[in-house]
């Protein structure tokens, strides 16, 4: 047993002191997003990205027919309660006019979605494995991006055999893609962050984005509440404060030209977006030291 101890001690004695090691802690730096780090680790998002595509449609019937049935049930319950029903109008062809304000609404669904619960589904990955934690809420939006790829084309076929043309405008249609990813992450974030802590917050965002669904103009024409003589004024202008409102009448009259989309009102969408993406990286931010530890 001393031999042991004595071959320890001599081992331990001939170790240099200044071995060099390496200590990881949470950063502390004063940007809210790190580019470079994120770019380090591009590799692991896009593999996290595959798997959570791969995981979507395995062991399911009908695969990527799914992600054209969603929102062509969708457009067709809108069309029937708001046209049918409701004698609400619309521009052009009314399940046209529906699907395309799904197409732009189920980018900022499926983003909120995906992101707002990431961090407690890998928590196994969060709690293990150092990486920057930013990377689970980016590794969502490729996902979302396929399933836009995939109803963009339906949504041509649509205006083919309804004989509505694309409009030219289709051309800055992606920016607008990008404005409502940015919107979809910013309360994503947010919901991310405290979720890991307040395990309600993922039965509350299912409910919100249900309803927040019927707040906005997927269905039914803008004009409606602006033209309407039984809508108060104050309740007009409560409801174009909603910032989604500009963003879907922008992604119409790009996809479509038709509707009108309010300058001053696009700009503050535009505003809020940035104010928003700002507040869920600092939230997240300030919050994702604790991540390992409470998750």
């Amino acid at each position: 047993m001393q031999s042991v101890q004595s071959a320890i001690s001599a081992a331990s004695e001939s170790l240099s002191p200044e071995q060099p090691y390496r200590v990881i802690r949470p950063g502390r730096s004063a940007s809210l997003f790190n580019f470079k780090e994120v770019w380090l680790y591009r590799d692991l998002i896009m593999a996290l990205a595959v798997r959570d595509i791969k995981l979507r449609y395995r062991q399911t019937l009908l695969g990527a027919i799914w992600v054209v049935f969603q929102p062509l049930m969708s457009a067709g319950i809108f069309t029937f309660i708001f046209t049918s029903l409701g004698n609400l109008k619309t521009e052009g062809n009314p399940f046209v006019f529906a699907f395309s304000g799904m197409l732009i609404y189920n980018v900022f669904s499926s983003v909120v979605g995906k992101t707002s619960n990431i961090m407690v589904a890998n928590n196994n990955l969060v709690s293990k494995v150092y990486f920057p934690r930013i990377c689970l809420p980016l590794s969502a939006l490729p996902s979302v991006l396929v399933d836009l790829s995939v109803s963009f084309v339906v949504m041509l076929g649509l205006m083919f055999v309804f004989g509505q043309p694309l409009s030219i405008g289709v051309l800055l249609w992606p920016l607008v893609v990008a404005l409502t990813m940015a919107f979809g992450l910013g309360f994503g974030l947010i919901a991310a962050s405290l979720s890991v802590t307040y395990r309600d917050i993922q039965y509350i965002v299912p409910v919100i984005m249900s309803l927040t669904m019927y707040i906005n103009p997927i269905g039914y024409s803008a004009s409606n509440v602006t033209d309407s003589k039984n809508v108060s004024a104050f309740a007009k202008q409560l409801y174009f404060l909603n910032p989604f409102v500009e963003i879907i009448n922008a992604s119409r009259y790009l996809l479509t030209g038709q509707g009108v989309v309010n300058p001053a009102g696009f700009v503050f969408s535009v505003v809020f977006t940035l104010v928003l993406m700002y507040l869920g990286l600092s939230c997240f931010r300030a919050l994702e030291r604790k991540f390992a530890d409470v998750i």
